[in-house]
């Protein structure tokens, strides 16, 4: 059974005014689950209270790969704090995009710190976005991250969104990387020629064959996320209502 979570970067312009008072606005929604990216204004401890308070569930959190690679027992002392179960890069700088041999040296770097996670108690994953997906030499970054990367250590969270902006079929990849996709970024995509990312069920995207997809692929988290809201809090219930539709 897959479950719902909302990624809070969607709302980052109220997490970073009042990140409790946020986090009990979207437990009144309805969400039981949120994945981090950031802190806000909260210590992990305030968050991790306020979590509990309002019966709810910090399956991840969002941390740069400097922040691992620089300091990373004190952000797994933090994450752990909160209940996270999934650590997730993010992002990577152009210096990790630049050819196959920056490739292959990201993915060593990867793997190291997804067998440290691992030895620690976490999962590790790394989220795309458009760029991996772009010509690269003979081939692309995302099929040598894939080649490269160890899935015993590091996982994916697939940002359907990002895959399908690039000119990906969204269904195809969650095919290809059945047992290794545990979270999915769920964001539509307007229909008209911005291609912008709109709240689910306003797009294009093919929901219901996608959540299929995810299910017999062993997805655990379908998580709600927009880059861009124009109205963050109406967009992120009008994305919680359609999932609930969606899968009753």
């Amino acid at each position: 059974m897959i479950q719902t979570a909302l990624q809070l970067y969607t709302v980052r312009s109220f997490t970073a005014r009042n990140m409790l008072a946020t986090i009990r606005q979207i437990a009144a929604m309805g969400y039981t689950a949120i994945e981090l990216a950031g802190l806000g204004d909260a210590s992990p401890r305030q968050i991790r209270h306020t979590l509990d308070d309002c019966g709810m569930l910090a399956l991840g959190a969002h941390i740069q790969l400097a922040d691992l690679v620089q300091r990373r027992y004190q952000i797994l002392a933090d994450v752990q704090t909160i209940g996270c179960a999934f650590v997730v890069v993010p992002w990577v700088p152009v210096q990790y995009r630049q050819s196959p041999d920056a490739v292959q040296r990201l993915a060593e770097t990867l793997n190291q710190i997804g067998l440290d996670l691992k030895t620690e108690g976490f999962h590790f994953a790394y989220h795309n976005h458009d760029y991996e997906f772009k010509p690269l030499a003979n081939s692309n970054m995302w099929d040598l991250l894939v080649a490269a990367l160890d899935p015993r250590f590091v996982t994916f969270e697939l940002d359907l969104y990002w895959a399908q902006f690039a000119g990906y079929k969204p269904l195809d990849l969650i095919e290809s990387l059945a047992g290794q996709i545990p979270l999915i970024h769920f964001k539509d995509m307007a229909a008209d020629h911005t291609r912008a990312d709109v709240p689910l069920g306003v797009g294009i995207m093919p929901w219901k064959q996608i959540l299929a997809a995810c299910e017999a692929a062993g997805t655990r988290w379908a998580i709600v996320e927009q880059d861009h809201p124009r109205n963050p809090m109406v967009d992120v219930q009008t994305s919680l209502a359609f999932l609930r539709e969606l899968k009753p």
